[in-house]
């Protein structure tokens, strides 16, 4: 499930700055993982999950 998310929901795997390839854990869910597919702005990238967190819908994303 691919999804935009805010850079404070997310820490990167390696803890260093969030690049398009890096691996992140939610940091609502701790189950949740994904990889950085688009950097949109300062505050929000976009996030391909591969275990999404539970709170997300999947009306909010896109299944890619």
């Amino acid at each position: 499930m691919k999804l935009v998310s805010h850079i404070s929901e997310v820490i990167t795997v390696d803890e260093s700055p969030p690049v398009v390839g890096g691996l992140v854990k939610s940091t609502v869910d701790k189950n949740a993982t994904g990889l950085i597919v688009k950097l949109l702005s300062n505050d929000q990238i976009i996030v391909l999950w591969s275990t999404p967190p539970k709170d997300v819908h999947k009306k909010f994303g896109e299944i890619w």
